[in-house]
């Protein structure tokens, strides 16, 4: 008796063919990058921040047909990192962060606003090098323009591993592009008030940008989760052009610290679940609930104005404008 041995992937193939054979487009595929993505952060998959619902129960949304751009500046960072050599077996790890707005002209070509803010450090473990060392490698990277940052800040060594302290350099290195981009929004939030700007990623590292209407952060991973588990289905089935009601997360005292919700930007049909899908962020706004709604509608509708032209070929072209690719773009050409 013979066995035929099926590759891998013609098995997932034949289970997804009878799944959508016998459930329609109720069964989405599962993209193997959202997938290893997820997994990395299951950590964080179970956690529910405190939110309220505004207006009671979890809603659906139409949101109205975009008409007119709405957003005026878009707000994006970069980082790179390579290993530039080892001491005693301690990584030094460099790397470069980079934030910059870009702004459309009146010819709708894409122009910088001010000057990107950029960073060059190395990273490494002071602790492990040693004072002596620590002095020795900082004035030879200094007089070559490069800072050196002491990769312990971010998390206590636990272990001497290459690969452990290369995860400190890294997150030390993230949280430097981070507050690259708090500062770049908080300079335009001072220098531009209430006008649109959108920011890839959230809001809530800067009070500037949490206070202001006109901002927007837009996410786009989905780890955590802001909807309990019973309304989870309606945000994960949401049709292009459809958003949920909003969100209020709330912070000290059970007082809402921000705003958000989920917006789908194209149609998921026949795809995996989070294919176009977003989360948007605002500050807590003043007015009712209401004339709070209309603002996310507005916000909504600059969003799904921002569809075309397609960032392709960036693989996340689904849930990215490509004004944020071309921020990137401009980034990691001058950064």
């Amino acid at each position: 008796m013979s066995t035929t041995v099926v590759p891998a992937l013609r098995a997932v193939d034949a289970a997804r063919s009878a799944l959508r054979a016998a459930l329609g487009n109720r069964v989405r595929a599962a993209g193997p990058d959202r997938t290893e993505a997820l997994a990395q952060d299951s950590t964080q998959l179970n956690a529910h921040p405190a939110v309220t619902m505004l207006g009671g129960a979890l809603r659906v949304l139409a949101v109205p047909a975009p008409r007119v751009p709405y957003f005026e500046g878009f707000l994006d960072g970069i980082q790179r990192s390579t290993t530039v050599a080892y001491l005693d077996g301690v990584p030094l790890l460099h790397g470069t962060a980079a934030a910059a707005i870009r702004v459309r002209d009146a010819e709708g070509r894409m122009r910088t606003w001010q000057r990107p803010l950029v960073d060059h450090s190395v990273y490494a473990s002071r602790q492990l090098l040693g004072d002596a060392m620590w002095s020795q490698v900082e004035t030879i990277l200094a007089a070559r323009g490069h800072r050196l940052r002491d990769s312990d800040d971010s998390l206590p060594v636990t272990s001497r591993h290459p690969s452990s302290l290369l995860r400190q350099g890294l997150d030390l290195l993230s949280g430097v592009r981070s507050d690259l981009e708090r500062q770049v929004g908080d300079d335009w939030c001072t220098a531009h008030g209430e006008r649109p700007l959108y920011v890839d990623g959230s809001l809530r590292g800067s009070r500037a940008m949490l206070k202001s209407t006109g901002i927007a952060g837009i996410v786009k991973s989905h780890a955590t989760l802001y909807v309990p588990d019973e309304s989870l289905a309606m945000v994960l089935t949401l049709g292009a052009g459809q958003r949920t009601s909003l969100i209020a997360v709330l912070g000290e005292e059970q007082r809402p610290r921000y705003l958000t919700w989920y917006l789908r930007l194209r149609s998921a049909v026949g795809r995996d679940p989070f294919f176009g899908l977003v989360r948007v962020e605002t500050g807590p706004c003043e007015g009712d609930t209401a004339a709070t709604e209309m603002q996310a509608d507005r916000v909504s509708t600059g969003l799904l104005a921002e569809r075309s032209p397609i960032a392709r070929p960036d693989a996340r072209w689904d849930v990215m404008p490509y004004a944020i690719r071309d921020c990137e773009v401009y980034l990691r050409a001058t950064a």
